[in-house]
């Protein structure tokens, strides 16, 4: 992939495994020092939409020209990042001078940067976008339906505690679950399908959520023949994977203790590709496309928004506290 991985001999349910070439991983350990010194912020570009909130390295830190250059090129290569399967799957990632911390500024980064070369302002980077949960019961499959189709998520903590496991099942897989489940209402598995194949003008998280998870009369015997066919890719230190938003959906085992928001990094962005997938149409009204079983999806949604924008806030607000009295 242009020359910044390398294929392993790692290989899951038919999925390789890549890593960093040698030239990249030595450049990336040589910028961890740098990197993991950078002050990052929360800043908002976007208040209308529930993850509009994005870390962002202020202006007062310098940056080097060699740490520039790698940005430069990494941005270059994510926008024009492609798989014909829709997924990428990373492992070691990360190492002992290639940390979470300079990950997570090196995303910082890159979200600004893939912005500015797009002209767009729907490139984010967070950690785990969950509130920290002291009993975790796990996060099923789903699609996040943002309206950037393409998602980079890499594990930069890992506890000594079972699960967290990664779970990833294609929308081939999961249409296939859906005829299966008998009780499942053709207009719901119609509904799931146009809205997780179209591009969206805004994120839809939770116009499916419901009907795959909440309380009807289909979701155990979905939820069931999802496992069946779902992936289960171990989870540790450094490992990824990269997925256009719908063509795969993806979730996480239970976790068996604490579960800490900077769990992962994420990096939400566009590619030359997924900007070409199938537009939504103009005539659909996006505020009641909402499946009538779940009416009441716009309230739950800008519900979550608000608990997420403040919790974010009140975090920046505390980081910045703590920056001024050191």
């Amino acid at each position: 992939m242009n020359g910044f991985f390398r294929n392993t001999d790692r290989l899951i349910c038919g999925l390789p495994f890549y890593t960093w070439t040698d030239q990249w991983a030595k450049t990336l350990n040589l910028l961890g020092r740098e990197l993991s010194e950078l002050e990052t912020i929360i800043i908002n570009i976007d208040p209308d939409e529930p993850y509009g909130l994005t870390y962002s390295i202020p202006k007062k830190n310098k940056i080097s020209r060699e740490l520039n250059k790698a940005v430069d090129n990494l941005a270059e290569m994510l926008l024009k990042i492609s798989s014909q399967r829709g997924i990428i799957m990373f492992e070691n990632l990360l190492s002992e001078k290639f940390t979470s911390k300079s990950l997570h500024s090196l995303f910082s980064l890159l979200s600004k940067r893939i912005n500015d070369k797009q002209g767009l302002t729907n490139s984010i980077s967070l950690h785990s976008p969950i509130k920290s949960e002291s009993h975790d019961r796990g996060f099923p499959i789903h699609a996040d339906l943002f309206k950037a189709r393409a998602i980079l998520n890499i594990i930069s903590q890992v506890d000594q505690v079972e699960g967290g496991d990664i779970i990833l099942i294609s929308f081939e897989e999961l249409l296939d679950a859906m005829h299966e489940t008998s009780s499942m209402p053709t207009s719901v598995i119609n509904f799931v399908q146009n809205i997780v194949s179209k591009r969206t003008s805004c994120d839809r998280f939770h116009s499916i959520f419901d009907l795959m998870h909440g309380n009807y009369p289909w979701v155990s015997h979905l939820e069931a023949a999802i496992e069946t066919r779902q992936i289960c890719i171990p989870s540790s230190y450094g490992v990824g994977y990269f997925i256009v938003d719908g063509q795969w959906l993806h979730g996480r085992t239970k976790i068996n203790g604490p579960v800490f928001e900077t769990r992962l990094e994420r990096l939400v962005f566009d590619t030359e590709d997924t900007i070409s997938l199938q537009p939504l149409s103009p005539n659909v009204d996006i505020e009641s496309s909402q499946h009538p079983i779940y009416a009441d999806n716009t309230l739950f949604f800008k519900a979550e928004k608000s608990f997420l924008n403040k919790h974010l806030s009140k975090k920046s607000l505390d980081q910045s506290k703590a920056s001024t009295v050191n």
